[in-house]
């Protein structure tokens, strides 16, 4: 029996590997950045990648352990189940709720591998209780699903479908695989596993090319049409820098003295948020440069709308800035709140920092009110749309603040893998500032 599951833990580890080895290889392009047959020659690439990874690692720990199974028809079956990692990963970075199908497809094929490698045929257990949690993994996948949860409903749909299939096999002990049936088995999940990360990577496809502005290598601007929703931009490649400022040239906004907001300013009844526009620009450089460099290229748009990436794979920098034209005492409120709109598709990859500068005292000193990670992800689509949903950030202001007032904001984007060379779709709407009565 120990033999048995020595056995087991083979084709197990192989694919513990295999699957580490797509997660971190995977590159993921930009939205709406690339040709369909591009698309379809990365899909199967990566596959192609997952399944000789697959079976490279089975034969490889085979030899050293000295397992005669880790050759011929059983390790091609077992990579054929390694190419369902492809699409999964595709599938639960863009946070979409597909990543069930192929969650349910790697873990009934890994349960299937391991009942024929440990020959168990025993039905004892309750068939019922089995049902049951089966039943409840499934319905609370979908219902996770349908929240946007794709993670987690990726896992509950595996589990489901590794209890049935336990089930189903329990009785009829699956054949052993000849080499022409693991052979056509292996061909018919390698192609439906390159459809389906096709079909996950729909939202890189590139249709209508938008040109946007380009700087030549000397640094001269060539006027094209401005950038939209499609636009893209290469830092290093076409630009060293980009300073993007909103679409429309803004007013000059006047800032109330925030301080007066427990006398002057509200005299009568509780005192409510006030709210102001972002009017100011967001900043994208690389890397040792601390702001966009001389040469940098200025655009009118939105983050959200525009996508901008580092060429080299150096990790971009992304952040906002805004001075508001008066000092605000940091006494007035309690806490600081940034509306977002956030058209982003790789949850849980970004973190907001808000940074308080006073920009007249000796060395600009800041106060950091920490970072704020943003969870708005709009509902994945086989064809990105464009769509986007609102979120409210809270940074709460310490009642001993040892900066007394400021009157200029940093809004630093922190970009974690896998997208820390592109930028966050993601723009700034307002300021709201509470108030510490409210």
């Amino acid at each position: 029996m120990m033999r048995r599951a020595a056995d087991g833990m083979l084709p197990l580890a192989s694919l513990l590997v295999a699957g580490s080895l797509v997660w971190w290889t995977r590159a993921l392009p930009s939205p709406r950045s690339q040709s369909l047959g591009w698309i379809f020659a990365s899909a199967a690439n990566q596959v192609l990648f997952a399944f000789l990874a697959t079976a490279a690692t089975m034969m490889g720990l085979g030899r050293v352990l000295g397992q005669k199974e880790s050759s011929g028809a059983f390790t091609i079956r077992t990579a054929a189940v390694g190419v369902w990692f492809v699409p999964l990963v595709v599938l639960a970075s863009q946070n979409s709720s597909w990543a069930m199908a192929a969650a349910v497809a790697l873990a009934s094929s890994i349960t299937l591998l391991i009942r024929f490698q440990l020959r168990v045929t025993s039905t004892a257990g309750q068939p019922m209780l089995a049902a049951m949690c089966a039943s409840l993994a499934l319905q609370t996948a979908f219902v996770s699903g349908i929240a946007g949860r794709a993670i987690s409903a990726s896992t509950l749909a595996g589990i489901s479908a590794a209890i049935l299939a336990w089930r189903f096999t329990a009785v009829d002990l699956p054949r052993a695989p000849s080499r022409w049936g693991s052979v056509r088995h292996a061909l018919l999940a390698t192609l439906a596993a390159i459809f389906l990360t096709v079909f996950g990577m729909l939202p890189y496809w590139k249709r209508p090319p938008v040109q946007a502005a380009a700087v030549s290598g000397r640094g001269h601007a060539q006027p094209r049409t401005s950038p939209s929703d499609d636009s893209q931009a290469n830092l290093g490649g076409d630009y060293r820098g980009v300073i993007l400022w909103p679409k429309s040239q803004p007013q000059t906004m006047l800032v109330a003295p925030l301080p007066a907001l427990g006398r002057g300013l509200v005299t009568r009844g509780r005192p409510m948020p006030l709210s102001f526009p972002f009017i100011g620009a967001y900043w994208f450089y690389r890397a040792p440069d601390r702001r966009p460099p001389p040469g940098s290229h200025v655009f009118r748009g939105s983050p959200a709308e525009t996508t901008y990436r580092s060429t080299d794979y150096t990790p971009l920098l992304m952040e906002a800035r805004q001075n508001f034209g008066n000092f605000i005492a940091l006494s007035c409120c309690r806490s600081i709140q940034l509306a977002v709109t956030s058209a982003d598709r790789y949850p849980a990859t970004v973190t907001v920092e808000l940074i308080l500068i006073h920009s007249t005292l000796p060395g600009k000193p800041i106060l950091s009110l920490g970072r704020v990670p943003v969870k708005s992800t709009p509902r994945w689509q086989p064809v990105d749309t464009g769509g986007s949903r609102p979120e409210l950030l809270t940074f709460p202001i310490p009642a001993t603040a040892i900066l007394p007032e400021f009157d200029e904001v940093v809004i630093r984007f922190h970009l974690q893998r896998p997208r820390a060379d592109r930028s966050a779709r993601i723009s700034i709407d307002k300021f709201v500032f509470v108030p510490r009565s409210y």
